[in-house]
């Protein structure tokens, strides 16, 4: 069949995945070729039989699983070669050895072999393009894994879609809401997110997106065996060689988490069940040579207990989204459900009691963001490249142009001959067009041009409208033509033609004014906004000189990814995901040092970014692709390290200001510290780790800025007020003074009227733009500072600013320098000029500069002391 959509949509899951297709205008689940199952694990495993290795995907690796991880853990010389899991180190450096096949394999190489064999069971045409879902939240470098992985199953063209706004297309096509608000709360095997869709008389459209890369039913597992499992063997087994290795630790982790897998679906039924190893099976022996048995009860209390945490940070997370959007659960009008966990009944009880009672259920949560996938494929065209190198050669050609998805009732349908077939074959002068749906309704034979017609088709509500295409010769002969139907979906449409992005695309900043690099997004790469996307950033400047033919000569501009709360905050603590590398030997003419450089960043529906450099300068444009980097992690000692310096440094920064946020932050680190220590090696629980420590390091961040605040505005009010006092001084002073000295008063007078009225527009202002406002406070007390010292020096002269020299000398030791040393030099340099005929001009830049190594609180001192 030539197809001229996609149809195609994979759900590449943590845990499980599932291929779907658009056939006869219904979506229809591939199921696995043994198993008859929706679904296979997206796990991966290495075996080899005489002297010969063969890959295992699927069930057949999954079966193996358990006896792996037994044999991992109570066999020192035996060697892991089943893999799963590693979505969740997509787009990372991380690595998986394998013996077997002489080796290592990336995350989206393990991927590509779960492609592969969901791609296979299509047995009747091969599947060149397709349509992937990848978490919300997923980042930059995952996609791109996730796209790479694609290629090495083949495919030729992949796009990706969210998952959540997967699962929304599939709810909303048999759905009988087709207005108001959605919330989709995907909870899967290794990921959680949600999104927020606002559909309009069947067109949806993503307002927000949220999740969270780490959190999903692996937490619940492992949450079950750290609370409730090892407290068991540690009150009845001696093991501390396990304890005390991290290694053994994960080893001895992973050997009981195919038993707690099945038990905890179980709870999902029942009260309470039985976790007990069977006779003759080997989980290995502690230090005393005691065989490792389990015989405990694991009741639904114990396990909601251990479980509800989870489950709350997932429902934080949404009622988080919904308020930054000035909503709350009353205002939706369904919750759909996703992901295997969501069957769990507290995880349902909680949703209804804490975010709406409106939850729906009707759609099987394992597969409707594969459905939903193929939904979105069936809108996608395949590239012109695909369809021409598939062309049935013994065919009359088409090129059909139509509205994939629509909630009218009538849509028009553009139809043509491809212009190599008119070249190419002699068609009869007279030609008629027919199009037809299998339910009764039909054009009738139309006259036709082979060079274009459009024609309105009526659709069905709220179903898939299969139309079958017609084209005869004048004889009445039915003539050969490729394709030779097309699909149309009614009563639902998304109202977005690409992918929405989760997160600010931006780039390192330093101002100046805060003397700070921060996390600036460019404009228009904002988040929420949708592919294909041109994002501008003028006025920057080059931080050194770019010789041309100098290859040494560089200047890189790093690109972040940053989160709702991120902007403004320092740039590394958000996600690194690429660096714009511009040399000598890219620019035709020298550069010199703080020359203008215009940026221009351009995203395509695929989410494949470029960017270009334009100097206005030399008018001269440099292109350059942007290659995403993966990401690479510390190691654990190392996060350890980063994690106590963020507790001290929230312990500074908080102190006893604000002690019920220094708490809870610092609670949150070293819980973090006890994540770490109960599963250090597992590369994953060090990324979920650093995620968390991101997080709060962005939390400390930000409050510091907003602590900074306060003293800002209090000096900005201290040099104001003794600004004002001079003034008044002077003014009072004004009968003694000649014409020039009063004309000079006036000026300055005026001059102080003007910051008056710009500080008390400041004021006003306060709360439309913090970071603003922060420079503005900056700027404008700097501009007091100096406004001071021009009227001192106009009045006072020579005289003051010796005398002010003395003072700071004489009280050197009471003043918190920022720095010391070049303060004492300062202070010594403008002594030694006051006995040799000083230059006032040269003693008021040395106070000036002096006044710069002082805290605010000893400015504002020393101003009302002088």
């Amino acid at each position: 069949m030539n197809r001229i959509k996609i149809d195609y949509g994979i759900d590449l899951g943590t845990t499980n995945s599932a291929i779907a297709k658009i056939m006869h205008g219904n979506v229809k689940i591939l199921k696995s070729d043994f198993y008859q199952k929706d679904t296979i694990p997206s796990c991966v495993g290495f075996v080899k039989v005489k002297d010969k290795c063969s890959i295992l995907v699927g069930d057949e690796a999954y079966n193996q699983l358990d006896r792996d991880r037994r044999l991992t853990f109570y066999k020192p010389d035996y060697h892991s070669e089943i893999f799963i899991e590693f979505k969740r180190t997509m787009g990372t450096d991380k690595t998986y050895p394998s013996l077997y096949m002489n080796h290592n394999y990336t995350s989206e190489e393990l991927s590509a072999e779960v492609l592969k064999k969901l791609k296979s069971f299509e047995k009747d045409e091969v599947i060149k393009s397709i349509i992937i879902t990848v978490p919300a939240k997923f980042k930059m470098n995952q996609k791109e894994a996730t796209v790479r992985a694609a290629k090495l199953a083949g495919f030729e063209y992949c796009e990706l879609i969210q998952e959540p706004v997967a699962a929304s297309l599939a709810f909303g096509l048999d759905s009988e809401i087709k207005n108001g608000y959605w919330i989709v709360f995907d909870f899967g095997g290794g990921t959680f997110d949600v999104a927020l869709m606002k559909v309009e008389e069947g067109i949806m459209n993503v307002i927000d997106t949220d999740g969270d890369a780490f959190l999903g039913g692996k937490n619940i597992d492992y949450a079950i065996i750290d609370e409730i499992l090892i407290p068991y063997f540690k009150n009845n087994y001696n093991l501390n060689s396990v304890w005390s290795n991290q290694l053994k630790l994960e080893d001895f982790r992973n050997e009981w988490k195919g038993m707690v897998e099945y038990k905890k679906i179980e709870l999902s039924i029942k009260d309470s069940v039985y976790i007990l190893t069977e006779l003759g099976e080997d989980f290995g022996m502690d230090d005393d040579n005691n065989p490792l048995e389990l015989d405990i009860t694991l009741t639904k209390e114990e396990f909601e207990r251990v479980v509800r945490p989870i489950f709350q940070k997932a429902i934080d997370i949404t009622n988080n989204l919904l308020s930054r959007n000035k909503l709350t659960g009353n205002s939706l009008e369904t919750l759909i459900l996703v992901g295997g966990p969501t069957r769990t009944p507290l995880l349902r009880q909680m949703i209804m009691d804490q975010i709406t009672p409106n939850i729906d259920t009707h759609k099987d949560p394992m597969t409707v963001v594969a459905e939903g996938a193929a939904l979105y494929a069936s809108t996608v065209d395949i590239p012109e490249s695909i369809i021409a190198n598939n062309r049935d050669n013994k065919a009359i050609n088409l090129q059909i142009k139509f509205e994939s998805s629509s909630v009218e009732l009538n849509e028009f349908v553009s139809v043509k001959i491809n212009e190599n077939c008119l070249n190419n074959i002699q068609l009869d002068n007279n030609l008629f067009l027919e199009i037809s749906r299998g339910t009764g309704w039909s054009t009738g034979k139309i006259p036709f041009n082979p060079k274009g017609e459009v024609v309105e088709v009526k659709l069905e509500p709220n179903k898939a409208n299969i139309f079958e295409i017609n084209i005869y010769n004048s004889r009445g002969d039915r003539l050969a033509i490729s394709p030779n139907e097309f699909t149309i979906l009614q009563g639902f449409k998304q109202g977005q033609n690409g992918a929405t992005l989760p997160y600010y695309i931006g780039i390192e900043v330093h101002d100046d004014i805060l003397n700070r690099d921060e996390f600036i997004p460019i404009k228009g790469l904002e988040k929420n906004a949708t592919t294909p996307i041109t994002g501008i950033e003028n006025g920057c400047r080059t931080p050194k000189v770019l010789r041309p033919g100098i290859s040494t000569d560089i200047i890189n501009i790093p690109i972040y990814q940053g989160d709702y709360y991120n902007v403004g905050t320092k740039a590394f603590y958000n996600h690194y995901i690429a660096n714009i590398r511009i040399t000598g030997d890219d620019v035709p003419a020298l550069i010199p040092e703080n020359s203008p450089i215009n940026l221009t960043f351009k995203i395509k529906r695929d989410e494949q970014m470029s960017v270009s450099a334009y100097f206005p300068n030399i008018d001269y444009t440099i292109e350059k692709a942007v290659e995403i980097c993966s990401t690479t992690l510390p190691e654990s000692n190392m996060i350890l390290e980063y994690i106590d310096q963020a507790i001290q440094q929230a312990e500074y920064i908080l102190g006893d200001s604000h002690p019920e946020e220094k708490i809870k932050i610092t609670k949150e680190l070293n819980d973090l510290k006890i994540k770490l220590k109960q599963g250090g090696s597992d590369y994953d629980r060090q990324s979920q780790v650093m995620e968390g420590l991101k997080q709060q390091q962005i939390a400390i961040d930000r409050w510091e800025k907003e602590l900074e605040l306060p003293k800002m505005e209090k000096y900005l009010e201290d040099v104001y007020d003794k600004l004002e006092e001079l003034i008044d001084k002077l003014d009072s002073e004004k009968e003694n003074m000649n014409d020039q000295l009063n004309s000079k008063l006036n000026q300055f007078t005026l001059a102080v009227k003007d910051i008056r009225d710009r500080k008390t527009k400041l004021s006003k202002d306060k709360n439309n733009n913090q970071y603003n406002y922060m420079r503005s406070i900056k700027i404008l007390s700097d501009e007091i500072e100096q406004l001071y010292f021009l009227i001192l020096d106009f009045f006072a002269g020579i005289q003051m600013k010796t005398a002010l020299l003395y003072q700071l000398s004489e009280n050197f030791n009471t003043i918190n320098w920022t720095d010391p040393q070049k303060a004492n030099y300062l202070i010594n340099k403008g002594l030694r000029m006051s006995d040799n005929n000083p230059d006032e001009t040269e003693l008021l830049i040395i106070l000036q500069e002096l006044i710069k190594l002082m805290p605010y609180e000893t400015q504002s001192k020393l101003l009302k002391q002088n």
